[in-house]
């Protein structure tokens, strides 16, 4: 009694969600409403990755789109001749009088091949000759030099719970040497029905841009 009012004891502070039982720490109640909790924290940490795995997808398509100009605009177009201080290019050596070696280093096979036919043709027309036939064929091939890739890493989370991404895109790069040695038989005439012999005048007309 004080001052003659009754006073009553202070109960515990109650929950709707606990059924008007105490919500004490360690108690089934507590710890039902501690895993809720963590669970909508997990629930939040799958939404903020779902956005961040859209925003990644946006950054990835970028970079490779801009990665691709950058390589294509680093490439060299193809210049046709002699071997020079690059190593790039023709080199022949005459064997016999109407046989000859002729090597072709360049950037890719295409235009390692395309290079080689072409120098033979040359050749056989210098000659005053009509046709060549490939007798031998070696190809070589390796690449050198730095290579790129884009790397896209993060994470979202929150106290026990945590998501992340990483990603990471290899885009080539470096640089790849073909060098393609043939050995050539020219001749006069008709030219032999193989697939190994080649016309002088036609390789010349598809293959020198000029």
């Amino acid at each position: 009694m004080l001052n003659g009012f009754r006073i009553r004891p202070v109960r515990p502070l109650r929950h709707l969600s606990t059924g008007g039982r105490p919500l004490t720490e360690g108690s089934w109640f507590w710890q039902e409403k501690r895993r809720q909790n963590q669970q909508q924290l997990y629930d939040l940490d799958v939404a903020r990755f779902c956005a961040y795995q859209g925003l990644m997808d946006k950054k990835i398509a970028a970079l490779l789109f801009a990665s691709a100009l950058a390589l294509g605009a680093c490439a060299s177009t193809p210049s046709y001749g002699p071997a020079a201080g690059s190593g790039y290019g023709y080199s022949e050596q005459a064997i016999e009088a109407n046989r000859h070696r002729i090597t072709y280093r360049g950037k890719s096979a295409q235009e390692a091949d395309d290079g080689a036919l072409r120098r033979a043709a040359e050749i056989t027309r210098l000659k005053g000759l009509d046709h060549f036939t490939i007798v031998s064929r070696d190809v070589e091939s390796r690449r050198s030099g730095p290579r790129s890739s884009v790397g896209i890493g993060g994470s979202t989370g929150g106290r026990r719970s945590g998501i992340g991404l990483g990603v990471n895109v290899p885009l080539g790069g470096g640089r790849e040497d073909v060098t393609v040695r043939i050995e050539i038989i020219m001749g006069s005439g008709e030219r032999p029905e193989n697939e190994r012999s080649y016309d002088a005048r036609s390789v010349l007309g598809n293959l020198n841009p000029s």
